[in-house]
């Protein structure tokens, strides 16, 4: 087989790779960045074992091995670790094909399906911001209001003056500035 793909489905992973590579090094994500060079190394390993020795289990093992270490130990973030994770149960299918002969088209099918899938990890990180930097950036997640700010009482209000149960079931009611100056007791008037 040549070293550039001259399939379809080698091209199509191709544009799925370098569509992933785009968008993630569109993050500032020096993590996100990182992943995305190690999954251009990978295909460009994984097509020069095509070219060479595809009928090889050892070598598939290696390779895949490899990538799970580069994205473990170098990686360093939560994306790397996820597409690692994704990565492992293709190599215990080439471990399988390495110790007991079998075929090699199940392989195949399995490692293109977690190949998309990191490509989809990736993109979705440089979209979402995943990485272990978008906390260091200052940025927050967003609330969930569970309690209507409108509602002075609600149905997870057990306390009188209608606290909420916990803490976090409810975003901080804005206070009402009180005017300065001497108050009259008794209420209005």
């Amino acid at each position: 087989m040549p070293f550039f793909p001259d399939s379809a489905w080698g091209l199509a992973y191709l544009a799925g790779l370098l569509l992933s590579v785009v968008a993630t090094w569109a993050w500032p994500s020096p993590e996100g960045r990182r992943v995305a060079l190690l999954m251009v190394l990978h295909w460009m390993t994984l097509r020069a074992i095509d070219a060479t020795a595809p009928q090889s289990p050892l070598t598939w093992v290696c390779h895949d091995m490899a990538l799970i270490l580069l994205l473990a130990l170098w990686g360093r973030c939560r994306l790397a670790y996820a597409i690692a994770a994704v990565f492992l149960p293709v190599t215990l299918l080439d471990q399988v094909w390495l110790v007991w002969g079998a075929s090699s088209e199940a392989n195949a099918a399995a490692a293109e399906a977690a190949g998309y899938l990191a490509f989809i990890m990736m993109m979705g990180a440089a979209y979402g911001g995943t990485g272990n930097r978008s906390r260091r950036m200052g940025h927050k997640p967003a609330l969930v209001r569970t309690v209507s700010p409108h509602r002075r009482l609600s149905g997870l209000s057990a306390l009188e003056g209608g606290r909420p149960i916990s803490g976090r079931a409810a975003v901080p009611r804005p206070r009402l500035a009180r005017p300065h100056g001497p108050q009259k007791a008794g209420g209005r008037g």
